[in-house]
C-alpha cells in the first residue's frame, strides 16, 4: 500500500477545519478542489450537496472572510447559464472519490463524471460527457471563495481551435484587500465548435475575446455517449505566456493517469520522512493525514525557468530565483511560527533556508518584514506581533544559515524598534511604556495584552540573533525589553491583564474573557503563560511550581483550555517546566483521542496553514518546541512504539 493511501483528505472538510480536499503536490501553487455552495475558505464543505465549480487556488484551513478560488471551471450541457449560483450541480458522496492526488465526482445535474489532478502550477481534468450537441466547459474569471464574484477585472481570448488564455484580477483576501492577478492557459483535447463569452448577464457570440468584470468564457463541443474530453490548465502570477510555459513543461501530453501517479509519488516521498511503528492503525492514519496538511504551505511560487512574482512594495515585479525556491502564503506567521515552521525544520530542513530567504526578499522590496506574505500587491498585515523574527532566528539557531541573516537582523531590529512603519513595526506606546496600554473606548477589539506578550517574544528572538552575531549592545537592549511581559502581570490576581497608560489596572477583570478586552483569540488563563522565552520567569511571578500547576489545572477545568487555537498549544507542556511532567503526558494522551479523527469533522479548529496538524504530530511524536527559536524540545511520552525521522545525508533519528 502507498504511504499516501494512509491519508484521509476528507478529514477536516466540514466544521471549522477548512482542510483542502483536492489534488495538490507538496507546497504546490495549484490547490484544486470543488467549491461547494457554502463557499468557505477551502472551497469545499462535506455537508454541502451542491458544487459551483472547480477552482485552482486556496489556503489550508484559514479563517477570514474572502479570497482565492481563482480560475474556476464547470463542465455542463443543456441550456446555457452563466451565473455560478444557477449553473451549479447537485452531487452525492456515494459517487465521489477523494484521494491524495486524485478527486472524482459525478455532477448529477449534467450526467458528467469529473476527475482531476494537479502538478505544481497546473491542473488536468478528465471529463466524461453524455451524448449531447451542446456539451461545454464554463470558465468563470470572477469567482472567489467566501464571497461571490469579487473579481475586479479580467480578460479571456481565443488562441487557436482548442486553447484559451487570459487572467483575472482579485482581492487577495476579503473585499478591498491587496490586488492579485492570476493568468491562465487552458487547452482541450477536443477542438471547440465555438466559444461564447459572458459579461454580467450578457452573452456574446462571434467575438474572439472579452474584458471587464464578471466575465467568463464557454468552449462548446458535441460529445458522444461516454466520450472523454481532457482539459489541462496552467496558471501563473507572471503572464499568460508563463502560464503556457508552465503547462508545456509540467503536462506536455494529455496523460491524466501519469499526472495522478506523479502526484501520488511526490506525496509518498514527502511523507516517508517519518516511519511509524504502531499497532494503532487509526492513530497512524491520523498522523500521516496531519503531516500531509503540514506540507501544503508555504507555497513554492517560483515558476518554470525560475521566475516568480513579488509585489511587496505595491508594484508588480518578476524576479529570478537564481536556482533557489521562493515561498509565500505563510498565512499568517502568527499561526505558523508556533508549530508549522518548527515541524518543517525537522521534516524538511533543506527547504528552510529558502523559506527564510523568501521573507528577506519581501524586506528587500518593501523595507518591512511581512506578517502574512502572499502573492499580491503590497503587504498583508494580519494578527499581532512580527513573528518573522521567530522564523528567521529559528532557522539560524537550528543550523539553516544559507540566507542573508545579517540583513535579517537589521530587518528584525527595524520591526522591533520602529514606530513609523505601521503594523509591521511596533506601537509608539509599547516603546515608551514597555507595554501597550488598554484601549477602553474600543474594548471589544482591544488586544493590548496579547500584543504586549507577542512583542516581548519577538524582542527576545531578535536579541538571540544579535547575541549569535556578536552585537552585544543590541543583545542587552532587546533582552531587557523581552522582560516587558512582567509589566502586564498582576501579582494580586495571578494573571496578565489590561493596564492603562497611567499604570492602573482596568476594572472589572474577568479571566474568562476571550478575543476581547485585551486578548486575541484566547483568555488570560492561556495568555498568562504565553511567554515561550521565559517560562521559568512566569513560574517565579506565579509563586513557584505548585502555584503554576494549580494555574494549569485551572486552565484545563471548565473548558478553559482552547485547544482549537494556536495560543493554547504550549499549555500542556507548562506542567513539565513546573516539575510535573506526568501531567503533560496525561493531558497529551487524553487530547490525542479528542483533537482529531479521520472523519470529515475530525479537525477541531481551523487548521491554519497546517498548524493544528503540526501540533498533533508533535504530540504524537512526544516532543514540542515550547520556544520555537531555541534549538531544543520539551519531551513527553510518544504515542508510537517506535518512529524514525529521515534526515539529510542519509542520517536518521529514532525514538
Amino acid at each position: 500500500m502507498r504511504l499516501s493511501d494512509s491519508v484521509s483528505v476528507l478529514m477536516g472538510t466540514t466544521g471549522s477545519g477548512k482542510a483542502v480536499v483536492g489534488p495538490q503536490v507538496p507546497h504546490g501553487m495549484v490547490k484544486m478542489a470543488p467549491d461547494t455552495y457554502s463557499l468557505n475558505n477551502a472551497g469545499y464543505d462535506y455537508e454541502d450537496d451542491v458544487i459551483l465549480g472547480f477552482s485552482h487556488t486556496r489556503i489550508e484551513g484559514i479563517g477570514g472572510s474572502g479570497g482565492r478560488g481563482h480560475i474556476m471551471l464547470m463542465p455542463a450541457n443543456g441550456e446555457l447559464i452563466v451565473e455560478e449560483q444557477k449553473f451549479c450541480s447537485k452531487f452525492t458522496h456515494k459517487r465521489e472519490t477523494a484521494e491524495v492526488g486524485y478527486y472524482s465526482v459525478d455532477l448529477l445535474r449534467y450526467g458528467i463524471k469529473t476527475e482531476m489532478s494537479a502538478t505544481k502550477n497546473c491542473s488536468i481534468f478528465r471529463l466524461t460527457y453524455p451524448a449531447s450537441t451542446d456539451s461545454r466547459l464554463l470558465l468563470d474569471l470572477s469567482h472567489t471563495l467566501c464571497q461571490y464574484a469579487l473579481g475586479y477585472d479580467g480578460h479571456a481570448e481565443i488562441c487557436g481551435d482548442s486553447e484559451l488564455r487570459g487572467y483575472g484580477v482579485y482581492p487577495i483576501g476579503y473585499p478591498n484587500t491587496a490586488e492579485t492577478r492570476v493568468y491562465f492557459t487552458l487547452r482541450l483535447s477536443k477542438p471547440f465548435q465555438k466559444v461564447v463569452f459572458w459579461k454580467g448577464e450578457d452573452v456574446f457570440e462571434n467575438v474572439s475575446e472579452i474584458n471587464g468584470k464578471k466575465i467568463g468564457a464557454v468552449p462548446m463541443f458535441e460529445t458522444a455517449e461516454g466520450e472523454t474530453v481532457l482539459a489541462k490548465i496552467g496558471i501563473s502570477y507572471i503572464s499568460m505566456e508563463q502560464a503556457a510555459k508552465n503547462l508545456d513543461r509540467q503536462i506536455p501530453a494529455f496523460d491524466f493517469d501519469k499526472v495522478v501517479a506523479d502526484c501520488k509519488d511526490a506525496w509518498d516521498k514527502a511523507l516517508s520522512v517519518i516511519d511509524i511503528e504502531t499497532d494503532d492503525e487509526t492513530a497512524k492514519r491520523i498522523f500521516y493525514s496531519d503531516l500531509y496538511r503540514c506540507m501544503n504551505l508555504p507555497v513554492e511560487y517560483d515558476e518554470e525557468d525560475g521566475f516568480y512574482f513579488l509585489g511587496a512594495d505595491g508594484k508588480p515585479h518578476t524576479q529570478n530565483s537564481n536556482g533557489r525556491h521562493f515561498y509565500s502564503d505563510i498565512w499568517a506567521i502568527w499561526d505558523t511560527f508556533r508549530a508549522t515552521h518548527p515541524l518543517q525544520q525537522l521534516i524538511e530542513p533543506e527547504r528552510q533556508d529558502d523559506v527564510a530567504q523568501s521573507l528577506m526578499e519581501n524586506y528587500y522590496q518593501s523595507g518591512k518584514l511581512p506578517m502574512s506574505p502572499a502573492p499580491c500587491l503590497g503587504l498583508m498585515p494580519c494578527m499581532t506581533g512580527h513573528h518573522a523574527a521567530s522564523v528567521l532566528t529559528e532557522s539560524y539557531v537550528k543550523g539553516r544559515r544559507n540566507f542573508d541573516y545579517k540583513t535579517a537582523f537589521t530587518a528584525m531590529k527595524h520591526a522591533t524598534t520602529r514606530t513609523d512603519i505601521g503594523a509591521e513595526g511596533i506601537p509608539a506606546a509599547y516603546s515608551e511604556l514597555g507595554y501597550l496600554p488598554a484601549d477602553e473606548a474600543n474594548s471589544e477589539h482591544d488586544f493590548s495584552v496579547s500584543v504586549t506578550l507577542e512583542l516581548t517574544y519577538d524582542d527576545w528572538c531578535t536579541a538571540e540573533l544579535a547575541r549569535e552575531l556578536g552585537y552585544e549592545e543590541d543583545y542587552r537592549f532587546l533582552s531587557k525589553r523581552a522582560q516587558n511581559y512582567k509589566n502586564v502581570f498582576d501579582p494580586k490576581t495571578g494573571f496578565v491583564r489590561r493596564k492603562r497608560a497611567d499604570g492602573t489596572w482596568v476594572e472589572p477583570f474577568n479571566p474568562n474573557d476571550s478575543h476581547k478586552r485585551g486578548f486575541c483569540e484566547c483568555t488570560p488563563w492561556e495568555y498568562t503563560t504565553l511567554v515561550p522565552h521565559d517560562i521559568q520567569g512566569v513560574i517565579n511571578l506565579m509563586g513557584g511550581d505548585e502555584r503554576m500547576v494549580e494555574h494549569i489545572d485551572g486552565t484545563f477545568s471548565h473548558n478553559r483550555f482552547n485547544h482549537i487555537n494556536e495560543t493554547a498549544f504550549h499549555i500542556p507542556f507548562i506542567y513539565t517546566f513546573a516539575r510535573a511532567p506526568y501531567k503533560t503526558m496525561e493531558v497529551c494522551r487524553r487530547y490525542m483521542t479528542t483533537i482529531h479523527s479521520l472523519e470529515p469533522g475530525g479537525v477541531y479548529g481551523e487548521d491554519d496553514s497546517g498548524s493544528m496538524g503540526a501540533w498533533f504530530a508533535f504530540i504524537a511524536l512526544g516532543l514540542f518546541p515550547s520556544c520555537p527559536a531555541r534549538p531544543c524540545y520539551t519531551l513527553t511520552s510518544p504515542a508510537f512504539a517506535r518512529w524514525t525521522l529521515r534526515l539529510p545525508e542519509g542520517k536518521s533519528f529514532t525514538v
